[in-house]
């Protein structure tokens, strides 16, 4: 009897010579997965490595693996349930969802239950894919990371980013009493003030130039401090941060090495904290996932907070993509729709 030929499933891949449409075996149905038929899927820096041959789950991005394996790209979909493993309670075949997993751009997408959250009535599928990676990511940054307690300071730089976005929409509602935003763009600053997000206070300045302004309007210092950009960041993060204050490290475009003032850091009792995904197993990431779901979907379902996409673009152009993505002129999400 000849062996059973698998069942296949187109996927976006990244290989040496760039990104293609291909297909990959389709996985099985496991107890305690969902298997989801994607419609969209939001647009990371982590996508942008990827082309550079940079980027491998567990990975440091200062040791590229510039392996010749194809990869399947994506972090984050949205899309319907096309199948129910056992075990999995709450969800039916038909059933709006998003997912935040690796090699995530496929037709067919089988992931564990707990990295997969409903989709609100109040969003469209296209506007869902902007929602799994920013909103997890920033709640876990401010609530488990930072610490944030009701009242307190919130600052993030590279505020116009997708995690910026994020922050600025969601700090409020988590209990910050004020949040700062910090762009190297004054028309960016514009732009949020125009979407609604005028922060408490918008600041201008180079990377490693924002302590005066920060202090001038908290004199007290940031409490917590959302860093996006990475190298030339550090000293003003520790020169605005008040006693106590939490620094997070969650993004690091602008470079990953920097220096900091180990005197100053312990004089006002700092912590620094990096965070990412790369490093957690299965477990932990749902944990973080399903936490973020039971503060962060109230706020979707109701148009409290409504995800701000920058663009729409096709999947199949992930190179053009990312090219937009690395002018850095956007505001907020970048989302690919698949045309499987």
């Amino acid at each position: 009897m000849a062996d059973r030929i698998p069942e296949q499933t187109e996927a976006i891949v990244v290989g040496p010579d760039g990104p293609s449409r291909s297909t990959v075996p389709l996985h099985e149905v496991r107890p305690g997965h969902l298997e989801i038929e994607t419609v969209a899927g939001g647009l990371n820096r982590g996508d942008v490595y990827a082309l550079a041959g940079a980027y491998r789950v567990g990975r440091s991005l200062s040791e590229p693996d510039r392996s010749s394996r194809p990869t399947v790209a994506g972090g984050e979909v949205s899309g319907r349930v096309t199948a129910v493993g056992k075990g999995v309670d709450g969800w039916k075949v038909g059933d709006r969802a998003m997912a935040f997993t690796y090699s995530a751009f496929r037709r067919r997408l089988v992931v564990s239950a707990g990295r997969v959250l409903p989709v609100p009535d109040s969003l469209d599928l296209t506007t869902a894919a902007a929602v799994p990676i920013n909103f997890v990511t920033v709640h876990d940054a401010l609530v488990t990371a930072g610490r944030l307690s009701a009242g307190e300071t919130v600052l993030v730089n590279g505020a116009s980013s997708g995690i910026g976005v994020a922050t600025l929409l969601l700090a409020p509602h988590l209990g910050a009493g004020s949040v700062l935003a910090v762009s190297r763009s004054t028309d960016k600053l514009a732009r949020l003030t125009d979407l609604g997000l005028a922060p408490t206070a918008g600041i201008v300045g180079p990377s490693d130039g924002f302590t005066d302004e920060v202090l001038a309007v908290a004199p007290d210092g940031v409490d917590v401090t959302i860093d996006v950009v990475g190298a030339g960041t550090l000293r003003a993060s520790v020169d605005t941060a008040a006693l106590g204050g939490r620094i997070v490290s969650v993004g690091r475009g602008g470079g990953v090495i920097d220096k900091v003032n180990l005197d100053e850091l312990a004089r006002k009792r700092l912590t620094l904290v990096g965070t990412t995904f790369r490093t957690r197993s299965q477990e932990e990431a749902a944990t973080v996932i399903q936490s973020a779901g039971r503060d962060v979907l109230p706020l979707l379902a109701d148009g409290t907070v409504v995800p701000i996409v920058d663009r729409v673009l096709p999947a199949d152009d992930l190179t053009g993509a990312a090219e937009a993505m690395t002018a850095d002129t956007h505001v907020g999400k970048i989302v690919l729709e698949f045309s499987w």
